[in-house]
C-alpha cells in the first residue's frame, strides 16, 4: 500500500503521471480500507435502558387472573375511554420505545371491552391477551456502568410498592358550631397560580407554581405553610369553608386522601373534592413519628398514625406543620374523579407517575392486600353507632400517612404511604403487635385488571404505585395497611 499512497502524493507512478479518474479509485479504495479496519475495532454491542417500561416475550407474559368483580372493570374501561374520546386522536402514548396514538389507545380499550363483556373464562383471557395484545412490565430506573452500557433487567429491577388510598366518610356540618369547630377550606381568594411554561418555551412541562402577592414588596412570594395558615386570624374570610369539621385530625387524613364524603347532622351526605393546593411540599408525618422514635417503623399504618395522635393532642401542632402542605376543596357531586377527569372505579383504578407511564392505560398488577376481618376495623361508636355513616357507610380518613394524594383527585390521588412510611411487605403475616395493641394482619395474594387514571404528588418513577379501594370500612382497611411489593404491567392492542 506504500507505493500506492505515495503515488497518491506525488501524482506518479514512476515518471508515469496519475490521471484524475485512476487517483480518485485508488483513493476510494484505501478509504474503504480505512473505514472497514476502524469499524470492526469500535464497534460493540448496543444495550439500553428498559425504563420505564420494558416489552415483554409472549412466554413472559403473566398468568392474567383477575380476582374482582367484572362489572367494575368494564366500567373502569369505560372511563378510560370517556377520557381517549376527549383528548386529540394525534396524543402520542409512550411504551417503552414505541409509541400509539390516542386512536390507537381508544381501539386498544374498546377491542378488550368487547371481549370481556362476553364473561370469558380465565383460560380464554390468557389466549386472547397472548394472541392480540403487547405486555410491558414496570421496570425501575437504574444507571448506566462507567462506560454508558446498562446491565440487564434483573427481577429487583420490575418491583413495585403498592398502597392504597380511598374515599373518607366524615362526620360534619355547613356551619360552625361548638361540635364543628375545624373549616374544610375551599380556595384562597389571594391564591395565584403560576405556569411557567407561558412564559417562555424553555419552561414547557415545568409544574405549575402557586403563590400571593406581597404587596409592600410587590412581589410574587410563595403561599402561606400550614402552620402559617392556622395561626392566621380571619383566615375563613379568605378561603370560605367548605364545611365544619369535628375533628382536626379528620380532615387532615381528608387532605391527603384528596376527596371525600362529609355526612352532615341531617343524614344528608356532602361530597367534597379537590381544588387546588398551597404549592408548598408534602412531608409523610409518619416518617416524622418514626425519626422521632414515637411509632416503630414496620407498625406505621394509617390507624396507628390516627391512634398517636389523638392520644397526643398537645403535640398535634408540631406533628401535623412538619407537611406544610394544604389541599383546598369544593362542592361536588359524583366523583371521587382521577387526574383524567373520569370517575375512578374501587380496586380499579391505579394511579402513577403519569410524566412517565401512559394516561388511562389498561394494566395488570399483581400483589397482597389485607384479609378482611371486621374487628380489626376501628369503630367510632361515639359518632356513629352503628359503625357508619348516615349514607350506609364507614370510614375516617388516610392511609399509611398518604394512601391517596397530597392533592388527590386531579392532581393527586397516590401517596408516599410505605414509601417513606416503612418500605414494602414481602405479604408475609407479622408477628409485630401494632402499637394500638391489635393483633397482626393476615395477607392475601390479589391480582387483577387495573386502569391507570389518577397520580400523586408522592408517587414517583416507575417503582409506585397506588390503589383506589373505594369507601367504606373495607376500604379503610385496606388502603390503611397497604405498602406491598408487587408487579405492575401495561397491555396495548398490538399494531
Amino acid at each position: 500500500m506504500e507505493p500506492i499512497f505515495a503515488a497518491l502524493c506525488t501524482g506518479k507512478i514512476g515518471n508515469r503521471p496519475l490521471k484524475n479518474y485512476t487517483c480518485l479509485y485508488y483513493v476510494f479504495v484505501i478509504l474503504s480500507l480505512l473505514i472497514c479496519s476502524c469499524s470492526e475495532s469500535v464497534k460493540k454491542p448496543r444495550v439500553v435502558s428498559y425504563y420505564p417500561l420494558l416489552k415483554l416475550d409472549i412466554q413472559d407474559y403473566p398468568d392474567f387472573r383477575d380476582d374482582n368483580d367484572k362489572a367494575d372493570l368494564v366500567r373502569s374501561i369505560k372511563q378510560s375511554i370517556i377520557y381517549y374520546k376527549r383528548v386529540p386522536q394525534s396524543t402520542l402514548f409512550k411504551f417503552g420505545e414505541e409509541t400509539y396514538d390516542a386512536l390507537h389507545m381508544l381501539r386498544s380499550l374498546e377491542y378488550f371491552l368487547l371481549f370481556m363483556e362476553i364473561d370469558p373464562s380465565h383460560g380464554q383471557i390468557n389466549a386472547f391477551i397472548k394472541k392480540h395484545y403487547a405486555v410491558y412490565t414496570a421496570v425501575k430506573e437504574h444507571s448506566p456502568d462507567a462506560g454508558g452500557e446498562y446491565a440487564p433487567v434483573k427481577e429487583a429491577d420490575t418491583q413495585v410498592l403498592f398502597t392504597g388510598y380511598y374515599e373518607p366518610s366524615i362526620p360534619g356540618s355547613r356551619i360552625k358550631d361548638s361540635r364543628h369547630p375545624y373549616p374544610l377550606y375551599s380556595r384562597p381568594n389571594d391564591l395565584i397560580i403560576v405556569r411557567p411554561g407561558l412564559f417562555s418555551s424553555k419552561y414547557k412541562g415545568e409544574p405549575s407554581l402557586s403563590g400571593r402577592i406581597d404587596h409592600e414588596k410587590r412581589e410574587l412570594v410563595p403561599y402561606y405553610t400550614r402552620a402559617e395558615i392556622n395561626a392566621k386570624k380571619g383566615y375563613e374570610e379568605i378561603a370560605k369553608p367548605v364545611a365544619w369539621l369535628e375533628s382536626r385530625v379528620d380532615r387532615f387524613f381528608l387532605e391527603i386522601q384528596g376527596s371525600g364524603r362529609v355526612v352532615l347532622e341531617d343524614g344528608s351526605v356532602m361530597r367534597v373534592q379537590y381544588n387546588s393546593k398551597n404549592g408548598r411540599p408534602y412531608r409523610a408525618i409518619g416518617k416524622y413519628l418514626i425519626d422521632k422514635g414515637e411509632i416503630p417503623r414496620e407498625e406505621v399504618s394509617m390507624q396507628t398514625i390516627r391512634h398517636w395522635l389523638e392520644a397526643h393532642p398537645e403535640r398535634m401542632d408540631e406533628v401535623l406543620h412538619y407537611n406544610p402542605g394544604v389541599v383546598f376543596f369544593q362542592e361536588g357531586k359524583g366523583g371521587p374523579y382521577g387526574c383524567l377527569g373520569v370517575e375512578v372505579t374501587p380496586m380499579r383504578s391505579i394511579a402513577t407517575d403519569v410524566s412517565i407511564f401512559p394516561k388511562g392505560s389498561l394494566c395488570f398488577i399483581e400483589t397482597t392486600i389485607p384479609a378482611w376481618n371486621g374487628d380489626d376495623v376501628k369503630k367510632r361508636d361515639e359518632r356513629f353507632p352503628d359503625g357508619r355513616g348516615s349514607d350506609g357507610v364507614w370510614s375516617d380518613g388516610g392511609a399509611s400517612d398518604g394512601g391517596a394524594s397530597d392533592g388527590g383527585a386531579s392532581d393527586g390521588g397516590a401517596s408516599d404511604g410505605g414509601a417513606s412510611d416503612g418500605g414494602a411487605s414481602d405479604g408475609r403475616t407479622s408477628d409485630v403487635r401494632r402499637s394500638d395493641g391489635r393483633v397482626p394482619l393476615d395477607w392475601q395474594s390479589y391480582s387483577g385488571f387495573v386502569l391507570n387514571q389518577d397520580t400523586g404528588g408522592a408517587i414517583k418513577g416507575a417503582g409506585r404505585a397506588d390503589l383506589f379501594c373505594g369507601n367504606g370500612p373495607y376500604a379503610e382497611h385496606v388502603a390503611g395497611h397497604m405498602k406491598q411489593a408487587g408487579r405492575l404491567y401495561f397491555l396495548v392492542l398490538e399494531k
